[in-house]
């Protein structure tokens, strides 16, 4: 099955960096992907990379593939995953040599992969979210994000087991902390204090200290 992914432009956008011949915000595809299924994440990469190269990561039912859009065309394709690539993130790190900026890590029931995209066999390792409650399998996340300006903390939100995990990526491929947040979908960093983790679920907001992994305060949104 063909599958497509609408690059959509709006007032005052810089159409330079998403070259596409006569678009003026028209409903017309900018990307045709064959053999993906439903299209499950989709994630930038604008850190610490050329503008330029506009990366965008396209998770599918089975496999993950990365498009270079200023040259219109597919830049990596993984294809080891099993099922539905719930969340995409970019590693990226201000503090030295730990990122390019083209590692990428990819969620699914078989865990968060990380992927260095220099590398021609790029997969790296999976960190685990094991769950006795899915019976041993990984939880998917619904969403993952990496500590602002800090290469090595991950934080990921698993509504399957309602937890959000965090792990330091320079040590272990198991979760440093695991947070309890009923239904968690969704999770932000605080770009102004960046130990502090806000996380959205069935029973509201909970902030988080992210370095001690404990409860700041919550908020009611009922």
């Amino acid at each position: 099955p063909m599958v497509a992914v609408g690059v959509w432009d709006y007032v005052g956008f810089d159409s330079k960096y998403c070259p596409v011949e006569n678009y003026q915000g028209l409903d017309v595809p900018m990307l045709v992907l064959e053999h993906m299924g439903n299209i499950s994440s989709l994630q930038w990469q604008f850190k610490h990379r050329p503008v330029e190269d506009n990366l965008l990561a396209v998770g599918g039912e089975r496999s993950v593939e990365v498009y270079n859009l200023a040259r219109n065309e597919r830049w990596a394709k993984l294809t080891d995953h099993y099922q539905p690539v719930t969340a995409l993130e970019w590693k990226s790190s201000s503090n030295g040599p730990v990122s390019s900026g083209l590692e990428l890590l990819a969620s699914s029931s078989a865990g968060i992969r990380s992927y260095d995209l220099r590398l021609r066999m790029p997969e790296v390792f999976t960190y685990t979210t094991h769950s006795k409650n899915i019976g041993g399998m990984n939880a998917p996340a619904a969403q993952m994000q990496m500590q602002p300006d800090n290469g090595y903390l991950l934080a990921a939100a698993l509504p399957s087991i309602d937890s959000v995990a965090l792990w330091d990526l320079r040590y272990s491929h198991a979760p440093l902390k695991m947070m309890d947040h009923e239904n968690v979908n969704t999770l932000e960093f605080c770009p102004h204090h960046r130990n502090t983790l806000a996380t959205g679920g069935q029973d509201g907001v909970v902030l988080w200290n992210a370095q001690a992994g404990k409860q700041r305060t919550a908020i009611e949104t009922r």
